[in-house]
């Protein structure tokens, strides 16, 4: 069986949210993610998610603001990180979800700032998700002025956390960095 998850953030748009799964599954998915189906209450989802025999992926952490595609890293939005995040991790475990995706942001100017609020932000949500069953993800994405913009750096912060958070290879932004996704 094919494992393939959609992204109904960017899938089905015409839909709304709660119509986008029953496409998903009748386009042959396994599974979807959306970066805030939070419209949607946790039980419903859940039993919306069994019936069409379908999983949730990952699940964001948090937006921020327009443009911004996360709060992981920007210096003085720790605060509304952590409640973004514990508003995921509680969606997640309710849905059945297992990953959450800190995504990091997009920073303009403080780069050395943003890698320390990013590894401290990152700590403080693995130690958030120890004992319920839901793992960090994170993901090399190319957005211009997204923090975690790299392959490599995406797995040297893999490597600095000891293997307890995750890497999402997603084949499109890997090509768009250069990499054969293939190999």
């Amino acid at each position: 069986m094919n494992r393939l998850s959609a992204h109904i953030g960017y899938l089905y748009t015409e839909l709304p949210l709660a119509d986008r799964l029953a496409a998903a599954a009748r386009d042959g998915f396994t599974a979807v993610e959306h970066p805030g189906p939070y419209d949607i209450p946790a039980a419903e989802m859940r039993r919306r998610l069994d019936d069409l025999g379908l999983s949730f992926s990952q699940i964001t952490s948090g937006m921020g603001r327009e443009g911004e595609k996360g709060l992981a890293c920007l210096a003085g939005r720790e605060a509304e990180f952590r409640v973004g995040f514990d508003r995921a991790l509680d969606y997640a475990q309710a849905i059945g979800c297992p990953y959450v995706h800190p995504m990091a942001g997009v920073v303009e100017g403080g780069w050395l700032d943003a890698g320390e609020v990013y590894r401290a932000n990152l700590g403080w949500a693995l130690e958030r998700c120890e004992g319920s069953g839901v793992r960090l993800l994170v993901e090399a994405i190319t957005i211009p002025g997204y923090y975690m913009g790299t392959l490599t750096a995406a797995a040297e912060l893999q490597d600095a956390f000891a293997g307890r958070l995750d890497l999402l290879f997603d084949s499109y932004h890997a090509a768009v960095l250069g990499e054969d996704p293939a190999a």
